[in-house]
């Protein structure tokens, strides 16, 4: 017994030698990348506040998975278990009424193609995923975090955007300006993103179900945010 246990203690204690070992590993590659990235923000001389929003994102993907992105450590995966992994993704995405099963005969394939091709940002406190009256399209749903609408010039945030809510559909499918600007508070948001390439082949017309659904919900989402105010800690 006294043996056996003997053997369990250096086991535990060589996997936990081990797990440092790598861990001092991964921080010294994650200080030699953050000062080439310093580097790079002296040498193109960067705005201060700007400068720290690049390293706090930095710093971020570091505390939440040692500094490997998301694309990292899915890439080699089998399809199936790919798939596995974005039925979240699938989810949040059959809420965007361009996706949504009720206007397509109750398929979620169109979702579960596109959510093959969704990337995920990472935006620091106090910048900006879209200007109002800028051309960027892309659609975005809110991962981790929040987000801030803005409306016209006003200093108050119209609305709050929290994990599952989304912003660009109309512009992701027909290339429009945005109304609204969106800004982050004084935390960090995670997004998903989606640019008009993950439809493929998908035809987009103005009489079909699904388009009539998103024109529709994004006319009383602008109705809400002109008459909407929250705070930015809300």
């Amino acid at each position: 017994l006294m043996l056996a246990g003997a053997v369990v203690y250096a086991l535990v204690i060589a996997n936990m030698t081990s797990v440092l070992a790598n861990a001092n590993v991964l921080y010294a590659r994650h200080v030699d990348e953050l000062q080439k990235v310093t580097q790079v923000l002296d040498d193109r001389d960067l705005p201060e506040g700007l400068r720290q929003r690049i390293k706090l994102e930095f710093e971020y993907v570091w505390a939440k998975q040692f500094g490997v992105p998301d694309r990292h450590l899915v890439r080699g995966l089998p399809a199936s278990l790919k798939d596995e992994l974005m039925k979240p993704v699938v989810e949040h995405l059959t809420k965007v009424p361009f996706f949504a099963p009720s206007h397509r005969n109750g398929s979620d394939a169109l979702a579960r193609a596109v959510a093959r091709g969704c990337k995920i940002r990472v935006y620091v406190p106090r910048s900006t995923i879209f200007a109002a009256r800028e051309r960027q399209r892309e659609l975005v749903i809110v991962r981790a975090g929040a987000a801030y609408v803005f409306r016209d010039s006003r200093r108050r945030p119209s609305a709050v955007l929290r994990e599952g809510d989304f912003v660009g559909d109309v512009q992701f499918l027909f290339d429009a300006r945005h109304a609204v600007s969106i800004r982050m508070g004084a935390q960090v948001c995670e997004v998903f993103v989606f640019s008009p390439e993950v439809l493929g082949d998908e035809v987009i017309r103005e009489d079909a179900a699904p388009v009539k659904a998103t024109l529709d919900a994004y006319e009383r989402r602008l109705e809400a945010w002109s008459r909407g105010r929250v705070d930015e800690d809300s």
